[in-house]
């Protein structure tokens, strides 16, 4: 992650240390994530096989499914 932080920013790594914050890994671990993603979908579409399933935890979703019904 430091890596890409610095790579993505043209810093060198002691100063993504240095003045990066927690939004800043957050957002580049999204980006990432994002990236991978639509990777993933393009190369299921190339080759002919449907788009993997969504990584998320059975488990979260439930939870969030139960939270919004109960606020609904």
């Amino acid at each position: 992650m430091l890596d890409a932080l610095a790579s993505r920013y043209h810093l060198l790594p002691s100063e993504v240390l240095a003045r990066s914050d927690t939004l800043d890994v957050l957002v580049m671990d999204t980006a990432i994530s994002w990236h991978n993603f639509q990777e993933e979908q393009a190369r299921a579409k190339r080759e002919g096989r449907p788009p993997p399933p969504p990584k998320t935890d059975v488990n979260i979703l439930q939870r969030m499914l139960t939270e919004a019904q109960s606020n609904g």
